[in-house]
């Protein structure tokens, strides 16, 4: 078992600081683009922005198997290159085939690249729902600044631009001595009401 750890580790080291580096690239470079194309309401920015995140997490995610491959190699436990790879991806992504075993030295490195697979792979889903999240809270803000210009409507009725109700209401101030909308301060406490001794 201590073996196995010893022998995984600096696999496992390695796909962390991977996807760290990805994770950071993909990260700065999306909030460097979408600012250049804040002020520009495109379609094409959106998918470029969104497919870029996610080759990029899935480039990340292959190289990482690669690096499985490449340990189950160097361990004697394929003899040719093209095995390796594809026992590191059905590992790394949980999908437990049973068709090709490792020997019982070595058998223990399928569940740590399980679980390495499994944290990288959320982490790539985190930042393309990250990426997607930002489109939409990006669209809905354009959407809530642009609809007060065109225009709105006040009781069923169309109002010009700048407009924000009726005029009595524009006109009458908000404490008003005939008859304020709001009450400065209440006659009385609703827990004085209750409890009078209070």
């Amino acid at each position: 078992m201590l073996h196995n750890v010893l022998a995984a580790a600096p696999a496992m080291v390695l796909c962390l600081l991977l996807q760290g580096v990805v994770v950071a690239i993909c990260l700065r470079r999306y909030a460097r683009f979408r600012r250049s194309f804040k002020s520009q309401d495109l379609l094409w920015v959106d998918v470029l922005l969104l497919i870029t995140v996610m080759l990029l997490t899935l480039l990340c995610n292959f190289a990482q198997m690669a690096i499985w491959a490449a340990l189950f190699t160097f361990l004697g436990e394929f003899s040719d290159f093209a095995t390796a790879p594809y026992h590191s991806a059905v590992n790394f992504i949980t999908l437990g085939y049973g068709d090709i075993v490792m020997s019982k030295q070595w058998r223990m490195l399928g569940p740590l690249e399980a679980a390495n697979g499994i944290l990288m792979f959320g982490l790539s889903t985190s930042v393309m729902t990250a990426a997607v999240m930002d489109v939409i809270k990006y669209h809905h803000s354009r959407l809530r600044q642009e609809s007060p210009r065109e225009h709105g409507t006040w009781g069923g009725e169309e109002r010009k631009i700048g407009s924000v109700g009726p005029g009595w209401l524009l006109k009458r101030p908000l404490y008003s001595r005939k008859r304020p909308l709001m009450s400065r301060q209440p006659e009385q406490p609703m827990w004085g009401r209750l409890m009078p001794f209070a």
